[in-house]
């Protein structure tokens, strides 16, 4: 709600609508949302994730399959209940959000960086096949960012919250272009 007011107070409309990516029924009703109150679909954003750092020896089939249906298979409902949209209008855009560790695995990453890689090829697939009707599909893939996900890695390790930034810089700035990380603004 405070997002939705946020857009508003730019003048702009927005619409809340609450969507599970790991069932259809919910992206189909998203896509049903926005068509009905926008008219049309200019961007699909693809973006719901999780990651949970799990050394592989450690790492359960329930989590890896969470991890698949948010990350991977999120990705794929969110894109095949709006592509039919997309098509007919012969115009708009796909980004999804991968990650850095889907070009190249991370420690204690296996599932997530699975997922990553899974994200990457999907979009680029989806990329060739409906170009030609005029539909773009892209994937952002941010390196580290703080967030509530890697804040809670750091906290599980003892880190205070008033370090988190200062902790999470220092163990990823040499793989950052810039020597820093990201932050969600």
């Amino acid at each position: 709600a405070a997002t939705v007011a946020a857009v508003e107070a730019l003048g702009r409309r927005a619409v809340l609508s609450r969507c599970d990516v790991r069932h259809e029924a919910d992206t189909d009703a998203l896509v049903a949302t926005a068509l009905e109150t926008f008219g049309h679909l200019d961007i699909v954003c693809a973006n719901a994730g999780v990651c949970v750092l799990q050394p592989f020896a450690e790492l359960s089939v329930a989590e890896w399959q969470r991890t698949f249906d948010i990350n991977t298979t999120g990705v794929f409902l969110t894109c095949r209940s709006a592509m039919s949209a997309l098509v007919t209008q012969g115009k708009g855009s796909i980004v999804a959000t991968s990650s850095v560790a889907g070009l190249k695995g991370g420690l204690n990453l296996a599932h997530y960086s699975a997922s990553k890689f899974a994200v990457i090829g999907f979009i680029q697939s989806l990329a060739l096949e409906f170009g030609p009707a005029g539909v773009r599909a892209n994937c952002v893939l941010p390196g580290t960012v703080l967030t509530d996900i890697s804040g809670n890695h750091l906290s599980s390790l003892g880190v205070p919250v008033d370090q988190h930034e200062v902790a999470l810089t220092a163990a990823t700035a040499a793989r950052m272009p810039l020597g820093r990380i990201q932050t969600p603004a």
